[in-house]
């Protein structure tokens, strides 16, 4: 995954944040700009374009990672050990496909192989096709399907549903 961010210039944090919930990690580190976790076979590796720090005060004390700047490309890799071998292999592995960033242009080689082009402006390219950055549903799997944009929410496992309003 590529995520962009451009701050506006009044912006009163002055940084972009991830979701990084070290107590949940059966295993984490944080090694040459990447953040790194495993829970169980599942593998999760996080990197900010503008450096990183794992929040070490306030309620989001080992839970955030914060990156400072008005500009950022955060990248995600996922993995696990059916495909990407142990923890140790997977982290190796990540951190052997740098990618090419540019302000706020990506250019990845990621561990699956694929290479991914995004930007600022331009289109998203997978494997060099234009991928598409819109979507008819907002959500589709086995629990839920829905519309965009959504007013209600179904989401249904058996005979037990839960709807959400967004009305």
């Amino acid at each position: 995954m590529i995520c962009l961010y451009q701050l506006p210039t009044d912006d009163r944090f002055g940084y972009t944040h991830a979701y990084f919930p070290t107590f949940a990690f059966d295993e984490y580190r944080l090694e040459e700009g990447w953040a790194f976790a495993r829970k169980g076979d599942g593998y999760l590796a996080i990197s900010a374009s503008s450096g990183m720090e794992l929040a070490e005060l306030g309620d989001d004390a080992g839970c955030e990672l914060r990156a400072a700047g008005p500009q950022t490309a955060w990248l995600v890799q996922m993995g696990q050990r059916s495909t990407d071998s142990d923890f140790q292999n997977f982290c190796a592995g990540v951190l052997a496909h740098p990618a090419k960033i540019d302000g706020l242009a990506v250019t990845w080689d990621t561990l699956g192989g694929d290479r991914l082009e995004f930007g600022w402006s331009g289109a998203f390219r997978r494997g060099g096709e234009e991928q598409p950055l819109s979507f008819a549903k907002r959500f589709e799997g086995p629990f839920v399907d829905a519309a965009f944009p959504a007013q209600t929410l179904d989401v249904g496992y058996g005979e037990q549903l839960m709807r959400l309003s967004f009305k």
